[in-house]
């Protein structure tokens, strides 16, 4: 990733932990079905495109801001789609 211009982004983002299967915590039943998955991707797929906008298309209003501020922008997204309304747990 680093050949990209990438090299602020953890490497979990690019599948070393994240996608390893069986690599959560310990007690956390993840349901397989239709709804969780496509939250899943959803969610992969905005992180994604904010990687794109910062790193590789460098949009400036994106690529110059501080890290965290990009994470408490958009953390309640991320949360509203992995963590569905009353449950508390993850989908």
């Amino acid at each position: 990733m680093l050949a990209a211009g990438v090299d602020d982004v953890p490497p979990a983002v690019g599948g070393d932990v994240l996608l390893q299967p069986g690599h959560h915590r310990p007690g956390v039943h993840l349901r397989d079905d239709h709804d969780t998955r496509l939250r899943a991707g959803l969610a992969s797929a905005m992180l994604m495109g904010i990687i794109v906008a910062r790193c590789v298309v460098r949009v400036p209003t994106i690529a110059d801001e501080d890290l965290d501020s990009i994470v408490v922008a958009t953390a309640d997204a991320l949360q509203a789609l992995l963590v569905p309304a009353g449950t508390g747990s993850p989908a």
